[in-house]
């Protein structure tokens, strides 16, 4: 990127809603503790509404995350993900944060590159139409979709301000489905779009929130296999 500038890293809380995802813990601790960010600056803020506790011990989550700081949230009640986004941010420490999914392979560089993209760009959010998605079902077979508009980012790849988030008036729509859409319309001057291969790949599951199985056609097809640092942790937790 023409004159782009080195930013000093500030504090960031890492925001993730959660349900029922806790066969998942292994390869969401090894996202974590794998970004290439200075963790003293990291809070990690987690919202569970689900019966299966996604961190069941909680002393051993944080020395794995260590020096990470975690707040953890359960709810009895279940919520609309676009609801547990909007308390996430509302209620995370730092004026910056950005969104994890609990069951995707997260880029080392992810943090980092998205908060370097937020600062070059003056922006208010940050993050990408594109998505990379891998089937553990089909030999790890990758696949890609390039979204055309800033308001097709996808939530799990955004970085914002709290300051961008109260502009934006409702936030995040009580859906749990295209929550983010009006996060991003008529914005912009202020949204700047991140690549993805910086960023994650979704794994597609059947504990899916949406079903990934369209993203399978042939117009989508990568013609490689996912043989990343995370293959080994996918196979013990889906079993193939």
């Amino acid at each position: 990127m023409k004159n782009f500038k080195i930013y000093e890293p500030s504090p960031i809380t890492i925001l993730t809603p959660t349900y029922n995802r806790s066969k998942f813990l292994p390869l969401y601790i090894d996202n974590l503790i794998k970004f290439k960010y200075p963790k003293e600056l990291l809070e990690l803020f987690i919202y569970d509404d689900g019966d299966d506790k996604f961190i069941k011990d909680i002393e051993k989550f944080k020395k794995d995350i260590h020096p990470i700081q975690l707040k953890y949230f359960c709810d009895s009640k279940k919520q609309s993900i676009g609801y547990k986004r909007n308390y996430l941010i509302k209620n995370a420490k730092n004026k910056i944060v950005c969104f994890m999914d609990d069951d995707d392979i997260y880029h080392q560089e992810y943090i980092n590159y998205s908060y370097q993209v937020l600062k070059n760009e003056k922006a208010g959010l940050v993050g990408s139409p594109q998505m990379l998605f891998v089937f553990p079902d089909d030999d790890y077979d990758m696949t890609f979709i390039r979204c055309e508009h800033k308001h097709q980012i996808h939530e799990a790849t955004m970085m914002l301000t709290k300051k961008y988030f109260r502009s934006m008036g409702g936030g995040f729509q009580n859906t749990s489905r295209g929550e983010g859409a009006k996060m991003v319309q008529n914005q912009d001057s202020n949204v700047a779009i991140t690549n993805i291969e910086l960023i994650m790949i979704c794994v597609a599951h059947d504990g899916n929130s949406v079903d990934k199985n369209c993203f399978k056609e042939d117009r989508h097809q990568l013609n490689q296999k996912y043989d990343g640092d995370k293959l080994d942790i996918l196979k013990s937790i889906l079993m193939k």
